[in-house]
């Protein structure tokens, strides 16, 4: 019963209820039809009675007719003989009129036509022939025959008829009462029958409704209990509604639990955004504090710089300042020269000089990096953008801290026909830091390291969009990791060195804010690559 839908528990019954009050009321119709009043039941047993009424006492044609033989017998007047001969004739026609009606109504009982129709009916038409033919010819003759006739073959005839006649009313009483107690034992069976079938419909509607009424309520308390989490402060989200069953309410728990997904993604988003927001609030601080301390850090660059420079001049430059100084303390500018290059003076100056430019440089990136007014949309080079983030990743501490970050080959493919596009550059430099960091911890997870890591940066164009692609050659991930890579608070990391917001983040700039897709393909043990399709359109 827990795979039929409520729907259908309803159609059937209403259908039960429906054929059996039909079938109640046929079998009412059908029991007042039969046994009413003139009914087909009725008719049968008055039709016993009447046999019963009209032959007891023996019918009164035979009887009138017997007396009036009598009163034939006795009168001496012709005229009168002649009447009375007339009479018997009438009735000798009632009684064949009353025998052509029980001929028609004795179809359905020999033993009675036998009786009443075929037994006593041939000394009765005796009686009336012997009468006619030889009793009353004889009367008017005034033959003295005519009484031995009457006292004769005429009583014969009359005696041997209300024999018979007597035989017909035992027949008739004994049909009667079988009738009667035939009647009363379909009476009872119908209305047995007519109970059965009224409980019966009455027990299937009980049953479906219990069944319904069962199924519904308990699915309701699933359904109100779940509710009722819900609304509690500290709900688990993660729980589902389970019913067991194929109906309705099957369909409304899993509406109920497509809500509850509803909600924990939007819960999920909700606190995503927070450490999104978090996370901006931090990267605006840290911006800060970057763009100060890059301004701290050029100024002592700057002098550095400036005076590794002068100091190279001072010992390869001739000019007069120099040849007077070296005079004046006892020396030559070619003594000098020769002393710095024994001693490799000039490549440590160049050395200075050189770093103190590279750290300028990083500098300067990190300053660009952090800096507010790229939050709105630009045309950049992406190949541009790609190496920055690149050089930043070698500037990163943290990845420094597992395997030699020196050591993974970094390969760049960058396709001619990719235009420069508008978007945030510093969000597609935070994407790609992003991809590389992870491709980076990943070689990190294998003891010892992976022994050629190997980094692909990539950049091509697919019809109006722009692909950025970022492979390595690690480990991979497994499929129920990539399933919930993008996920927000996701990672594999230990809580010390991850929040998992890294590649929420990531896709969270992609798609929300530049309008493109990111997907990640991997397998275990044949590495992971990371694709990024941004939208090559002009700025509105």
């Amino acid at each position: 019963m827990r795979h039929i839908s409520i729907k259908s528990k309803l159609y059937v019954m209403t259908l039960i209820g429906a054929l059996g009050l039909m079938g109640v009321l046929a079998l009412a119709v059908w029991c007042l039809v039969t046994f009413r009043v003139n009914g087909p039941l009725y008719h049968r047993i008055m039709q016993d009675k009447d046999i019963v009424a009209d032959v007891l006492p023996p019918p009164m044609y035979i009887i009138e007719a017997y007396l009036t033989l009598h009163e034939a017998d006795e009168t001496k007047s012709s005229l009168r003989i002649a009447e009375l001969q007339a009479h018997v004739s009438k009735l000798e026609q009632d009684y064949r009129d009353r025998y052509r009606y029980w001929d028609s109504q004795f179809h359905d009982d020999p033993s009675l036509r036998s009786a009443l129709l075929e037994r006593s009916y041939a000394p009765a038409d005796r009686f009336f022939k012997i009468a006619r033919e030889e009793y009353f010819p004889a009367r008017l003759r005034g033959d003295i025959t005519a009484h031995d006739i009457l006292r004769g073959k005429l009583r014969d005839a009359y005696e041997e008829h209300r024999a018979r006649i007597n035989e017909t009313v035992e027949l008739a009483r004994a049909r009667a009462e079988l009738t009667e107690s035939e009647s009363a034992n379909r009476i009872n069976f119908w209305m047995r029958t007519l109970l059965v079938v009224s409980v019966a419909a009455a027990l299937g509607l009980t049953i479906l409704s219990w069944s319904l009424t069962r199924s519904v309520l308990r699915s309701t308390s699933v359904l109100i209990d779940r509710v009722e989490q819900l609304a509690q402060k500290d709900a688990d989200l993660t729980a589902r509604v389970s019913i067991d069953s194929r109906d309705e309410m099957q369909r409304l728990a899993e509406g109920i639990n497509r809500i509850i997904e509803k909600i924990q993604l939007l819960v999920e988003q909700t606190q995503a955004g927070q450490e999104i927001m978090i996370h901006s609030e931090k990267m605006l601080s840290v911006g800060g504090l970057a763009a100060g301390m890059a301004h701290e850090i050029n100024n002592p660059l700057a002098g550095m710089l400036q005076n590794a420079q002068v100091v190279l001049n001072r010992f390869q430059s001739d000019i007069d300042a120099n040849l007077h100084a070296a005079e004046a303390s006892g020396t030559t500018m070619q003594a000098i020269r020769s002393y710095t290059k024994q001693r490799g003076i000039l490549e440590m100056l160049q050395d200075i000089r050189t770093s103190g430019e590279r750290a300028a440089d990083v500098v300067a990136k990190m300053l660009a990096f952090s800096r507010d007014g790229d939050n709105k949309r630009q045309l950049h080079s992406l190949a541009k953008l790609l190496d920055e983030a690149v050089e930043l990743a070698h500037s990163d501490y943290d990845l420094k801290k597992g395997c030699d970050f020196e050591r993974i080959e970094f390969v760049r493919e960058y396709a001619d026909d990719v235009p420069a596009i508008w978007c945030r550059g510093s969000e597609i430099q935070q994407v790609v830091l992003n991809l590389i960091r992870n491709a980076a911890y990943a070689f990190q997870l294998r003891e010892p390291c992976v022994e050629s890591p190997r980094i692909t940066v990539r950049i091509r164009r697919q019809a109006q969009s722009a692909v950025i692609e970022v492979e390595d050659n690690g480990p991979g991930i497994p499929e129920e990791i990539r399933k919930r890579i993008f996920e927000p608070f996701f990672t594999t990391r230990n809580p010390q060195e991850g929040t998992g917001m890294g590649l929420f983040v990531s896709y969270f700039i992609i798609m929300e804010n530049h309008g493109g897709t990111i997907s990640v393909d991997s397998k275990p043990g044949a590495g992971t690559r990371f694709v990024v399709t941004l939208p090559i359109q002009p700025e509105h």
